[in-house]
């Protein structure tokens, strides 16, 4: 269960996307539960997965647990009545497990999976915390926190899946509830591919990025979380030429353009609105530095892609930058401190890290067992 699922796909979609696909491949009957979007079919089976729409939902991509309340209304709505949705549709079919996708869904997918006696693992693919507060007014972050924490706590999970340490760590503080962590999946030899096939020259070129200045790159979605106008405002104090090249969009680029003109930077920034994953990669593959200055994070893909092309990276203390030990990851706790560490020179470095830990064989093999020891619970 996704309140957002293909085609319309982003973070923990994307990351769901590739997890069911390849757990389909390995024989297993995947049926997916998601919100209904213009121009998509109510039922439709795409590379073997069945995907049921049964109707719309408030929702935008990533654009943050509560945003303006007529479109909260709208998602409480969905979420009101995928009950009766789901208990009808549970009680037609069988299924061993049950995986919904935090947090609108939470719930009704929960509670009508006890009734059922289905075991229910929710994965927790995004997580505010305390730092709404940073993200929003005062009153919209306390929402915030406390729905997200009500959510979770309501929720009747025989299990709660978290893609890092720093996200377990973080709801164990809140939930007294079984806490997993299964790393997200990437085809790492295909990323190798993609930058060993990519002419960084010519990249460099298309983009106007001269020789002597520094590529640096920041991928994802712009959203406050995301903290990019913030780190727009430190680029002065850079000594070496720069361009920093955005790749993404979303209700922040009218913000990150404003302190990039405040600051005298229209020229160094280059906007290049979403991109194809593939694509995404080779401009990546040809970057000096991938910077990730977020204020919160439960994985970060882009931190592990910018590494196996052996990239630099500096980001903030956030998801998986916790866990990863490599020459070619610079952690700052202080998004004040990004001039400092890009001042002092950064070098692409022989990397001993061993990323096919990460790959889809070895995450997805992890997933299969995890979820029949889940299944073992309806027995």
């Amino acid at each position: 269960m996704s309140e957002n699922f293909h085609p319309v796909l982003g973070g923990g979609q994307l990351t769901l996307w590739k997890q069911v696909r390849r757990l389909n491949r390995k024989g297993h009957d995947i049926t997916v539960v998601t919100s209904r979007v213009p121009g998509t079919e109510s039922r439709e089976v795409n590379e073997g997965i069945e995907i049921v729409r049964p109707f719309p939902s408030g929702s935008e991509i990533e654009a943050g647990f509560l945003t303006n309340m007529f479109q909260q209304m709208k998602r409480l709505k969905f979420s009101l009545k995928l009950y009766p949705f789901l208990d009808d549709f549970l009680d037609k079919r069988d299924f061993d497990v049950v995986i919904n996708l935090a947090f609108i869904p939470t719930v009704p997918t929960t509670w009508i999976s006890r009734k059922r006696s289905i075991p229910c693992v929710t994965n927790v693919r995004s997580y505010g915390g305390r730092f709404w507060l940073d993200m929003t007014n005062p009153i919209t972050a306390i929402m915030n926190m406390m729905l997200e924490i009500l959510t979770l706590k309501l929720g009747k999970h025989e299990s709660i899946l978290c893609p890092s340490l720093d996200t377990k760590k973080k709801l164990e503080t809140i939930l007294d509830v079984d806490l997993n962590i299964i790393h997200n999946p990437f085809d790492v030899e295909k990323i190798r591919e993609i930058g060993e096939n990519t002419d960084k020259e010519k990249v460099r070129e298309d983009l106007g990025i001269e020789p002597e200045e520094s590529f640096l790159l920041f991928v994802g979605s712009l959203y406050p979380v995301k903290n990019v106008a913030r780190v727009v405002e430190e680029l002065p104090l850079l000594q070496k030429k720069f361009k920093f090249v955005i790749i993404g969009d979303g209700p922040e680029k009218k913000s990150i353009r404003k302190k990039a003109s405040l600051n005298g930077l229209e020229h160094r920034l280059i906007f290049l609105g979403k991109k194809k994953h593939e694509e995404t990669l080779r401009i990546m593959s040809a970057c000096d530095t991938l910077i990730l200055p977020s204020l919160t994070e439960t994985f970060s893909n882009v931190i592990i892609e910018a590494l196996i092309l052996n990239r630099q990276v500096v980001s903030t203390d956030v998801g998986i930058a916790k866990e990863i030990e490599s020459p070619n990851l610079s952690v700052v706790e202080d998004i004040r401190d990004i001039p400092d560490v890009l001042n002092n020179g950064l070098e692409p470095k022989k990397d001993p890290t061993d990323y096919t830990m990460f790959s889809h064989a070895k995450i997805i093999t992890r997933l299969e067992h995890y979820l029949r020891e889940v299944a073992e619970y309806r027995e």
